[in-house]
């Protein structure tokens, strides 16, 4: 049997795709996916996204310099560190 189309499935809350994003409470609790996306307003210190595209990246490559939302700084070996303000 030949399939014409795909279908992406849904998951359990209807949505077809999951967001990258990882939250860190005052309570010092980890959230991930929609729940971290859902209190990234109030939170936004704590919250991070789109953090995949620095993977595998030195701090001094020119796709980093364009992506310095993170307030991201150098290690001593020129990699990447995200810091997170503990609340």
């Amino acid at each position: 049997m030949e399939r014409k189309s795909r279908k992406v499935l849904e998951n359990t809350e209807g949505m077809r795709t999951i967001p990258s994003v990882v939250a860190f409470t005052k309570d010092n609790k980890r959230l991930v996916r929609m729940s971290a996306k859902r209190q990234a307003v109030t939170n936004p210190q704590n919250t991070f996204y789109a953090s995949k595209r620095l993977i595998g990246r030195k701090f001094n490559d020119e796709e980093v310099k364009k992506e310095m939302y993170f307030g991201h700084t150098k290690s001593s070996e020129s990699d990447i560190l995200i810091p997170y303000n503990k609340l």
